[in-house]
């Protein structure tokens, strides 16, 4: 599949390790703009590599590879 920069491999082990971490406590972690967060998980849901079970407030991230 697709070869992962390592923003994308920091946000993927983000979600292993808590399937309930937000965006923003992504960003925070990872000293970047939520902005830029928020491009990547896109990226990464639209490839099928993520996904998002349930609603933005209750839901959970599911890593799929």
């Amino acid at each position: 599949g697709k070869k992962l920069s390592d923003v994308e491999k920091a946000i993927v082990d983000a979600m292993r390790k808590n399937s309930k971490i937000s965006q923003s406590q992504m960003a925070e972690q990872m000293d970047m703009d939520v902005n830029t967060i928020k491009y990547y998980v896109r990226s990464l849901s639209k490839d099928n590599i993520i996904k998002r079970n349930g609603n933005n407030r209750s839901g959970e991230w599911v890593v799929l590879h």
